[in-house]
Order: C-alpha cells, then sequence, then structure tokens
C-alpha cells in the first residue's frame, strides 16, 4: 500500500474503495482482506516511524543522512521526520532521506543555520516545506520566574544577535561543565562565526572576588610586586613591602620599614626617607603644607587640629554627611547615569527593586524577592536556546499554568499543568497528550495508553496463540523443562484428586498423592516401583513365569477372538524390535473362508506413519506424523479440499452470471418507432434494441413503424437495468 501522503488514500472513508491492496472496495474476497490489513500495516508503521525519533542518522561534515527500511515514495510538502543527531553541525548543514536527494535544513523562519545549532546526540525535527527542510527548535521563550538546565553534560546558555556580521564574536556562551575547574567555575565564551576563532574567560570558585574588565582594569599601568619602578602615580587601597618603596625624583626619596614596635625617634614601625622636604598639595596641584624633614618642621598655611579631632576645614568637609565604614551603609536607592534607572530596596519585604523606562507614566519595574526569584511584570524575552543549571518555575500560587510555544506556521501549542495532569495543548486549546500523578498516561491518538497496551497485549495473544501454549489446554512441539529443588509437574482435578510427579533427593521420579505418599517411582537406571506391587520388573518377571499357556506370547501370536483394552484413555502401541522398519496388526477374517488375513494396520518407523492396507499390502489409509491425512482414492486429503473448495469457488464465480444471464433476461417493451419515409436517415433511440414489429404502407412500399424492445437483465437483488449493447 501507498504511504499515508499518497493521494489514494482519502479521509472520507467512502473514497477509500481502491482495488486491493491499495484500497477496501465493496464485495472483496476474504483471500484479498490479508493483503489489505498487511498494506495498512506497513504505511502507519512508515508513517509513525518518521514522525517519531525511531532512528539515528548517518553522515558527516554537516551532511546528515536517514535510511529507512522501506524508502519514502517522495518529499512530500508538510511531512516530518524526527531522528537523533550523529554529529554537531560546523556550518549550514544538509539532509538527504533514503538517496531522494539532498536538501538544505534552514530555520523555521527559512534563514540559514549556523555551527552548533544540531548538537550530537539531540533530537532533530523538520518538515519538508518546497525544496528545502525547516528544522523545527525550541523557539523563542517567556518567563517570568527562574529559568533552570539541568543536564547530564555541559549546560550551556547560548545568546546570539544573527543580524551581527559572521565575521565578529556575536556568539555568546556561558558554560556550567565538570570540565571548567572540575564543575565548580564558570566559562564565559565568544565565538566567531566566520572561522570558529573563540574568546575565553573564567570565573574561578578558588579565587572569589570582584570581576576586573577593560573598563575597570588596565594591566599595561600595573607593575609587579616586586622589584617595580613606577613612573606615574600609584593608587591602591593597600601596598604591602617586605623592602623599601622607593621614589623616582630628584635626591633620594623612599618609605622604608621601621626599626621596632614603637613611636619615638629612636625606635618607629615605617620610617619615611626624604631628600629634602615633602609637599601636600590639594587637587589642583597648590601646595598647602611642606614637610622640612631636614629641619623637622611643618609648614601649612592653615593649623591642623590635633589631639585625637579630625584634620579637615569645615568649609568642604562634614563627617556628619558620610557613612561610617565599619558600619551598614543603607540607602534609599541608587541613581543609574543620568537615566530614569533607579534600584531600591523595597521596605518591609526585602525585595530589590529594578525600575526601568523613560517617564514615569510609562516605568517598568523588576524584582528579586527575598526568596531569591525575580519577577517581572513584562516577562522575560529570550531569543535563542535557554540553557540552565537551575528549575524552570511556571505559573507559581496559579491554579493552571502553561508554557506557550508559538511557530508562524502551525500556531500556538502549550504545555499544560492542571488538576493533577500535566501534558501537551493542541493548537485548539485541547488535550493531546497527558500524564496524571498517578502515572497514568493519556493520548488523543491512543486514549488511556495502559488500556491500550492491555487491549492490543490481548489481541496480539491471540493472534499468536498458536505459538503459546493455553492454559485451557495445548500441545507443545518442544520440551518443559522444570529447574530447581524437589520439581514438580501438579495435576489437580479440583474437588476430586490432586497429585505430582516430584523428583525426589534419591534421584528417583515419584508419583504421589496429596499427603506426600509416593505411589510409583521410576530411577535413573530405569527401574519402576509401586507401593502396590514393589520393583515393577520383577513383579513382571514372576508374573510372568506364572502366566498361564494361553496368553499372548510376546515374540507373536494370533488370537481367536476379539482385543479388548478396557480402562480410561486405552492405547496400542506397535514397536518394530525386529528392525525391519515395520510394526503391524493383521485382521483375519476366518470365519467367512479367508485363510489369510483381509486389512493390516501398519506403522513405518522409517518414516513414523499409520496406514491401513488390504490383502496387496497397499496403503489405503494413512496418519502422517504431522497430522495430515492420506488416502489411495484422493490423496492428501486437506490438498484435495483445499482444490475442490477453490474449484467450486472459481465455478460458483464463473457461471455466476451466466446463470443469471440464462435465468434472468427478458425482452422489455421501451416504445414504438416511427421508421419515416423509405430513404429517410433511420434513428435507434434505445442503445441495444431491436424490433419486433412493423407496421408498412403497402400503397406506398415503405415501412411506416416499429415497436422497440431492449435486453434487461435482473441483478442478485431482482433488480432489472438494461444491458446496452450485447
Amino acid at each position: 500500500m501507498a504511504d499515508l501522503t499518497n493521494s489514494s488514500w482519502s479521509e472520507a472513508d467512502s473514497s477509500n474503495t481502491q482495488p486491493s491492496p491499495a484500497g477496501f472496495p465493496s464485495g472483496i474476497l476474504p483471500s484479498q482482506v490479508g493483503g489489505v490489513v498487511r498494506a495498512l500495516m506497513g504505511a502507519v508503521k512508515r508513517s509513525f516511524d518518521r514522525s517519531n525519533v525511531m532512528t539515528t542518522s548517518t553522515g558527516s561534515a554537516n551532511a546528515y543522512v536517514l535510511t529507512y527500511a522501506q524508502p519514502p515514495e517522495g518529499y512530500t510538502t508538510g511531512e516530518i521526520y524526527r531522528f537523533f543527531a550523529n554529529f554537531t553541525n560546523t556550518a549550514a548543514p544538509t539532509l538527504n532521506i533514503n538517496g531522494l536527494g539532498t536538501r538544505a535544513i534552514l530555520r523555521a523562519d527559512g534563514t540559514a543555520m549556523a555551527a552548533n545549532e544540531i548538537v550530537s546526540g539531540q533530537v532533530v525535527s523538520v518538515v519538508v516545506s518546497g525544496n528545502n527542510f525547516l528544522h523545527q527548535p525550541v523557539g523563542t521563550r517567556f518567563f517570568t520566574d527562574d529559568v533552570s538546565i539541568q543536564k547530564a553534560s555541559d549546560s550551556v546558555l547560548a545568546l546570539e544577535d544573527t543580524s551581527a556580521p559572521a565575521t565578529t564574536f556575536r556568539q555568546k556562551k556561558i558554560y556550567s561543565s565538570k570540565n571548567v575547574g572540575g564543575g565548580d567555575d564558570w566559562l564565559f565564551r565568544m565565538v566567531r562565526p566566520s572561522d570558529g576563532a573563540t574568546r575565553d574567560f573564567t570565573l574561578s570558585a578558588a579565587a572569589p572576588g570582584t570581576v576586573w574588565t577593560t573598563g575597570n582594569f588596565n594591566p599595561a599601568t600595573k607593575a609587579d610586586l616586586a622589584g617595580a619602578n613606577f613612573n606615574g602615580n600609584v593608587f591602591a587601597p593597600s601596598i604591602t613591602m617586605g623592602g623599601s618603596l622607593n621614589l623616582i625624583g630628584a635626591g633620594t626619596n623612599s618609605f622604608q620599614n621601621g626599626n621596632g614596635d614603637a613611636a619615638t625617634y629612636a625606635t618607629h614601625n615605617v620610617r619615611m626617607l626624604l631628600w629634602n622636604g615633602l609637599g601636600i598639595s590639594t587637587y589642583d596641584g597648590s601646595i598647602n603644607g611642606v614637610y622640612d624633614a631636614r629641619a623637622g618642621r611643618w609648614d601649612t598655611k592653615a593649623a591642623p587640629r590635633v589631639n585625637g579631632a579630625d584634620v579637615w576645614y569645615p568649609g568642604n568637609f562634614n563627617p556628619s554627611t558620610k557613612a561610617d565604614l565599619n558600619t551598614n551603609v543603607r540607602f534609599n536607592g541608587v541613581s543609574l547615569g543620568n537615566s530614569e534607572g533607579f534600584i531600591y530596596g523595597d521596605q518591609n519585604i526585602n525585595n530589590v527593586v529594578v525600575r526601568t523606562g523613560t517617564s514615569s507614566a510609562g516605568y517598568k519595574y523588576s524584582f528579586w524577592n527575598s526568596d531569591g526569584f525575580y519577577t517581572s511584570a513584562g516577562g522575560g524575552r529570550f531569543n535563542s536556546d535557554l540553557y540552565t543549571s537551575g528549575r524552570v518555575i511556571v505559573g507559581e500560587n496559579q491554579p493552571a499554568s502553561y508554557i506557550e510555544m508559538r511557530d508562524t506556521d502551525e500556531g500556538t501549542r502549550y504545555v499544560h499543568n492542571n488538576s493533577g495532569l500535566i501534558g501537551f495543548l493542541g493548537k485548539g486549546g485541547d488535550w493531546i497528550f497527558r500524564v496524571g500523578d498517578d502515572g497514568a498516561v493519556w493520548t488523543k491518538q491512543f486514549g488511556d495508553l495502559n488500556s491500550r497496551i492491555e487491549n492490543r497485549a490481548s489481541d496480539f495473544a491471540v493472534a499468536r496463540a498458536n505459538e503459546r501454549v493455553a492454559k485451557t489446554g495445548d500441545i507443545m512441539s518442544g520440551d518443559l523443562e522444570i529447574r530447581k529443588n524437589y520439581a514438580a509437574l501438579i495435576l489437580h482435578y479440583p474437588g476430586i484428586k490432586r497429585g505430582l510427579w516430584h523428583v525426589r533427593e534419591d534421584g528417583r521420579l515419584h508419583w504421589m498423592d496429596q499427603g506426600g505418599q509416593s505411589h510409583l517411582s521410576i530411577g535413573g537406571d530405569g527401574t519402576v516401583s509401586t507401593q502396590q506391587l514393589g520393583d515393577l520388573a520383577t513383579y513382571i518377571n514372576n508374573t510372568a513365569n506364572n502366566a498361564r499357556a494361553d496368553r499372548v506370547f510376546k515374540g507373536g501370536d494370533t488370537m481367536t477372538g476379539p482385543l479388548y483394552i478396557d480402562y480410561g484413555y486405552p492405547q496400542l502401541q506397535l514397536t518394530n524390535r525386529d528392525g525391519n522398519g515395520f510394526a503391524y496388526i493383521d485382521f483375519t477374517n476366518v470365519p467367512y473362508g479367508h485363510t489369510d488375513f483381509s486389512w493390516r494396520m501398519w506403522h513405518n518407523t522409517g518414516n513414523n506413519e499409520w496406514s491401513v492396507s488390504y490383502v496387496d499390502n497397499g496403503a489405503r489409509f494413512s496418519v502422517r506424523t504431522d497430522g495430515s491425512l492420506w488416502s489411495a482414492q484422493m490423496g492428501d486429503i486437506n490438498t484435495r479440499i483445499e482444490t475442490r473448495g477453490q474449484a467450486f469457488a472459481d465455478d460458483r464465480l464463473n457461471t455466476a452470471t451466466a446463470r443469471i444471464n440464462n435465468k434472468s433476461a427478458r425482452l422489455a417493451y421501451v416504445g414504438d418507432l416511427n421508421c419515416g419515409n423509405y430513404g429517410r436517415d433511420m434513428a435507434e433511440p434505445w442503445g441495444g434494441g431491436v424490433i419486433t414489429g412493423l407496421q408498412s404502407n403497402n400503397a406506398s412500399g415503405y415501412a411506416t413503424g416499429g415497436r422497440g424492445r431492449q435486453l434487461q437483465m435482473s441483478d442478485s437483488n431482482g433488480n432489472w437495468y438494461a444491458c446496452g449493447y450485447v
């Protein structure tokens, strides 16, 4: 049968009437049903395997290849193919399915894909669109809460502005990976798509602190901690030295370690070596104070305050407006630059609020809550994949939650959580797949999945019944082994008797009753013993020695009377012991004057067949090992039945029309015909009609009219129809 995409399939049930096996026409023969069903199963299976992730691609170098056991009839616009990718693309990818032709894989918007958009091992979904395939990735997402990416490999948050030139480092990726500091560190990577060049930045958990960038740190202006000479100003919160800090200038000037822990002329902690003097300047370079090192004298424009008081000028410094660095500093808010951006604490809620916008009428607010969650009134927008090592929480404190997924051609669909169910809603808003808290799975196609499996398993078991042993009774064609200590085969007639075949530690097979009494045992050496008779061989020998002369001789004998086997399930076994390949029973009709046997029932040990023959030893009837029957008259009886049944059916089919034509036909009156004047054109208004009577004009010598009749037949329902031309 053709694929589901073929025009021979119709959504209207009544239109699927193409000849078998491409369709299911009315009046189909039973022998044709199997072909239709098999073709239908094949078409459904092919569609399922292509639209679900049932295969892994092959190929390399950005050329993906899919090979199905049954190739598609061709590329059909709108058909979906899904597969596991066997490699990560490094450039624009292509796909070829069963040699139908190589086509480009484009983004859903029709633009070319870049490197790493398909990752090895991920599920790839493409749809045929014209002469290309459109990739169906996870598209834009909107979030109002934390986003979490958790996976057993590298977790990557990738950002890219595809409108930027490919020669720029437009791809930005944040990695959380066991390959980065054993999982402790962050890796920030920039990628240039044009040549794959990368720039990496790492944040180490072993050295936490401020992240220095080119905006606030220039290594070229820094000196090594040992043996450095400074040609400019040095700015540092603190400097730790083991020696002197020399200042380049006129004479010798330096900061040096002191000679002890005291504050005297003789002993002090720090020493400043000045060639002559130390000047103290203001921000504009004006010198407001000088220290004469050689004279030991300070000279300032204003007298400094001492004795524990701060040294400050009341005109340009007020300590009450400054924060104490040794205590917690609180601000009502922080304005950012010259914009309307503002960061402040939401009092009594322990939230941090970020205000954005250009005016009070258009302000937007985002919150970092006390529980660590981020909330934005406008949601969050990502133009590419979202990766996170934490959780993605949607719909908190809501009776139902949705993850909305949009595309440009197939509408909007949802991941939906409601009333103990989570699953997918179609573009119409109805469930197409869901899972309950009890683990029950439901799909729009199958309904309750467990019930579907149970029903199909039951149907399958019935269909495969000839391969399984039925509990109600069956015949096995192979061995049955029970392997355990005290292995037993139990036969139980409820309410009557329960017995079992039991292998005991003595190595013998015992037949035991339900009370554990052994009535019969068989040894590994073939010995048989019963509770009643003891060792059976001994009993038989003793009985045979005492047998009367009128017993039948085992080596062969003739009975003058009938043989009755009078007990439940009687059996008659013929065993060939003389090696001639045959064992038989002869039936002699002596009372009617025959001196030799009339019939013989024999067993051919060569082919293991049972046969019945007449005087000439020719087989008249045989039962074969496969259960088939044979007779001299008909040969293999099953073949005879099949052949005659088919012949009868063919005869009924081939002669049905003839019987109907012979027994259900008539010449029906359809109208009168005016033949007109002689020489005029003759009309034939009834296809296949005949003229059964004429009216003539003797004076004129031509026919003037006739009675028209038409051949008609009846169908099997007694309806008459015109035959037309016969």
